[in-house]
């Protein structure tokens, strides 16, 4: 089973949470690939997808939605699961988040959508008001829930795994 692990971040770099997809799956002996949304030329070659972004003002990144928007006939063919990181403690956020995911859900046709809160501050030091806003941020907030991922990620194994056990369409069982 070949898995393909892609999230947008800020930066464009890895983040906490698809490493920790990625590696997790490893550990389960799942063939699993990291690559960037952006390097991502065809998803034909996995049997499944694994997207994430980070959010923005409540809106995942242009990379991953990009991703989704060029790949959407392949990924309707896959399985495909999304989850995304960050903030979305604002009521607009929420909203938009909200509206955006659930045509990029439509478009990969995916299982389940998942969100990692955290990072809050690391958004937050990308504009002029931090100064302000960072005493009201709670400590944990800027942190990953990493072992949430994780065990979101092997609950994506174990379904993969009583998936590739089931019989095909149109074969006998005795």
């Amino acid at each position: 089973m070949k898995v393909l692990v892609t999230a947008a971040s800020p930066k464009g770099t890895s983040d906490p949470i698809d490493e920790r997809i990625y590696s997790t799956l490893q550990r389960h002996g799942v063939d699993a690939h990291h690559r960037h949304p952006q390097d991502v030329v065809s998803v034909a070659e996995f049997d499944a997808v694994i997207i994430g972004s980070a959010l923005h003002n409540g809106r995942w990144l242009r990379p991953a939605v990009d991703l989704v928007d060029r790949q959407a006939p392949q990924l309707r063919q896959r399985k495909v699961w999304l989850f995304s990181s960050g903030s979305t403690t604002e009521p607009v956020a929420n909203r938009l988040h909200s509206l955006e995911l659930a045509k990029v859900k439509a478009k990969a046709a995916a299982v389940e959508h998942r969100i990692f809160p955290g990072a809050m501050g690391g958004e937050v030091r990308e504009f002029a008001g931090a100064a302000m806003v960072a005493p009201l941020l709670k400590p944990a907030e800027g942190a990953y829930d990493t072992d949430q991922a994780r065990r979101w990620a092997a609950g994506i194994v174990r379904t993969l795994r009583a998936e590739s056990l089931r019989p095909s369409e149109g074969q006998l069982t005795v």
